[in-house]
């Protein structure tokens, strides 16, 4: 294989050849290094580039043979250098682009990469791995087989107080957590909505609630109601506070504890003695009592202070195997409200 080279073009006059001599070019190209040692007057250049490669057919495998310089109207002119014996050596194969892999960056040569380079992985923001991972490119022209996974950061349990529920999608990276009071509190401080962040920890601070005020007073949608063990349907409402009502059960259930004061009115129109009562967790705590007189409408009432726990409830039952119907509509009410929260001394 012969490879031929081309001079860089210059200056016609003042030009310093790779041959430390200063002197004209040649033709506007070929620099002049005759020092007067050579003994054929001929002109010689030491210097150029590779730019093309020539070979005979039957000399298109290594090793290469000789590289001549220069562009000489003299054959024998025509620099050459003789190669000394090659080696040839397995061949080296390289890897393709480095593999990318989700919620991760990497220091990758985007051209590919030799046998031996390592590619390290950090992971994004938000993102962690126990170990620094990396990948090693094979003699085999392929990347290591292993994934290389980064999962969200975990900031643990946010927390909650006794007077709040809440609502956690999740404790890693990006994740919310949602508080509300329960009910009958009412908001104190905190935040309503907390985020895991990517540092590992979690914005704001735990809602508080405290207690608040707890009031209801209802009546019924019905004409009356009798023969029955169940509540009282006192399915009306007219007044709510701390949402602890039940329209649809006819039941008061203690938000938490605390004294409370509860007061019943009851209408009757049978010439049957009604006998009701006060109920608290199924217990009868006191009794409404009404007397018939001539087949007239009759009334009862009944008003008790409780010392209720959390959870407690509070209904009004009728005892249910007399012959009697209680008047609801607006005639009979059942209504109660908290005095102080607390376990009372």
């Amino acid at each position: 294989m012969k490879l031929l080279g081309l001079l860089p073009r210059g200056p016609t006059e003042g030009t310093t050849c790779g041959c430390s001599l200063r002197g004209n070019c040649v033709n506007g190209q070929l620099c002049n290094c005759n020092n007067g040692n050579n003994y054929d007057n001929r002109w010689y250049v030491d210097q150029g580039y590779l730019f093309s490669e020539t070979s005979p057919a039957a000399a298109v495998d290594l090793p290469v043979k000789e590289v001549g310089f220069g562009r000489f109207p003299w054959s024998d002119s025509v620099g050459r250098y003789t190669i000394g014996p090659l080696t040839c050596k397995d061949k080296v194969r390289g890897c393709p682009k480095a593999p990318s892999f989700g919620n991760t960056v990497n220091d990758a040569d985007k051209l590919g990469h030799m046998a031996g380079d390592v590619v390290n992985y950090t992971c994004s923001e938000g993102f962690i791995n126990p170990v620094s991972p990396s990948l090693r490119c094979g003699y085999d022209g392929a990347w290591e087989r292993k994934t290389i996974i980064c999962e969200r950061v975990n900031c643990g349990d946010p927390g909650n107080s006794a007077t709040t529920n809440r609502t956690l999608d999740g404790t890693r990276y990006g994740d919310t957590v949602t508080y509300t009071c329960k009910q009958g509190y009412k908001y104190e401080r905190g935040d309503m909505q907390r985020n895991c962040t990517a540092s590992g920890t979690w914005t704001g601070e735990v809602m508080t609630c405290s207690p608040g005020m707890i009031a209801f007073s209802a009546t019924s949608l019905q004409s009356y109601f009798g023969y029955s063990s169940s509540p009282v349907p006192f399915n009306n409402a007219t007044v709510n506070v701390g949402g602890a009502y039940s329209t649809s059960r006819g039941v008061f259930t203690a938000p938490f504890e605390g004294l409370y004061h509860i007061d019943v009115h009851l209408a009757t129109y049978s010439s049957n003695t009604c006998y009701a009562y006060i109920v608290v967790n199924g217990g009868r705590v006191r009794t409404i009592y009404v007397d018939p007189y001539s087949n007239n409408r009759q009334r009862g009432s009944s008003s008790v202070l409780l010392q209720l726990s959390e959870g407690h409830t509070v209904h009004i039952a009728l005892e249910y195997y007399y012959n009697y119907y209680v008047t609801l509509g607006q005639e009979s009410t059942f209504s109660g409200f908290l005095l102080q929260h607390g376990q009372q001394t």
